[in-house]
């Protein structure tokens, strides 16, 4: 890590890591249940692209008033583009667009099955050992996978299967992105090229939303403008600095098992805001889900932080 090492810079005090730890869990968990409100009016691709492009705009203006506000080196120029187009703009379309066919406290625990197949793409991008520790998380979260998907009660023409490989491959990518950003050598901190990432990605998906969707039809509603906005100010804006602060202020097993606990609050709210039936295989399955990621985590105690990699 390099000069731009979010590590050697200040975080917040210890003891308001509970509260920003708390509190990022549940904007983006409650977010699960509110991004499928969001879908009842806005078309995916343009709720993604509204995301991104909104979040963008804000950081970049938050970073110039503090003076924060850099374009990316020419060293960064490779991240900026992974994680522009395989951790946003894919995996935010990806995301988006299974929610139309499968419940949102599932697609949270799937989204967040990433650092299970971060430990095979690392042994194959970065030449890291696959640890037994490691095999065992894979494992067990797989099996996990399979009980909250539930193939044997998927209905025919219902979609399901198609939101769940979505999500699926969501994670996948994540995982891809977040092996990059673990082997980069970072120029400028997370935080100074996230406008550039979201920006960019934007970029990508609006021409794509367009020639899908055709224009954004947007009633204006005051849902349609709490959900838009929570997307921007609370789900992409304090999110991402509450992301970035949790994994400079703990070690990688400790803001892992902070960011599991976003699925977690997305399966409750689930339940509670839209009527999302959890049954005894997905509650195993959700356990399971837990257990392989924990264990993956576990295997890297010695890593630091990857800074970037959750969220």
């Amino acid at each position: 890590m390099s000069d731009g090492d979010p590590s050697r810079a200040a975080g917040v005090r210890p003891r308001l890591i509970v509260a920003v730890g708390i509190a990022t869990v549940l904007v983006l968990g409650l977010n699960w249940p509110i991004m499928t409100w969001g879908l009842e009016t806005i078309a995916p691709l343009w709720l993604t692209s509204l995301r991104l492009l909104g979040a963008g705009a804000l950081l970049a203006v938050v970073l110039a008033l503090t003076g924060g506000l850099r374009r990316p080196t020419r060293q960064d120029y490779p991240v900026v583009a992974s994680v522009a187009v395989l951790r946003l703009a894919l995996v935010y379309s990806l995301v988006f667009s299974a929610l139309l066919l499968v419940p949102p406290g599932r697609s949270s625990m799937l989204v967040h099955t990433s650092g299970l197949w971060a430990a095979p793409i690392g042994a194959w991008l970065l030449h890291e050992r696959l640890s037994t520790g490691k095999l065992a998380g894979l494992l067990v979260g797989v099996i996990g996978i399979v009980l909250l998907m539930e193939p044997w009660g998927l209905r025919a023409g219902s979609g399901a299967a198609l939101g769940y490989a979505m999500l699926i491959a969501a994670a996948a990518a994540t995982a891809v992105a977040n092996v990059h950003v673990r082997g980069h050598r970072w120029r400028s901190t997370p935080l100074m090229l996230m406008p550039w990432q979201l920006v960019a990605a934007g970029l990508l998906t609006t021409p794509i939303a367009l020639a899908l969707h055709g224009p954004p039809q947007l009633a204006g509603t005051a849902g349609e403008l709490v959900v838009v906005g929570y997307q921007v100010v609370l789900a992409s804006g304090f999110g991402v600095w509450g992301i970035i602060t949790l994994s400079r202020s703990l070690s990688a097993v400790s803001s892992g098992a902070v960011f599991m606990a976003v699925p977690a609050v997305g399966v409750a709210s689930s339940v509670l805001l839209v009527g999302e039936v959890i049954t005894p295989a997905a509650i195993g399955g959700i356990a399971l889900v837990f257990a392989g990621v924990w264990t993956a985590l576990a295997s890297d105690r010695g890593r630091a932080a990857e800074p970037g990699a959750a969220g």
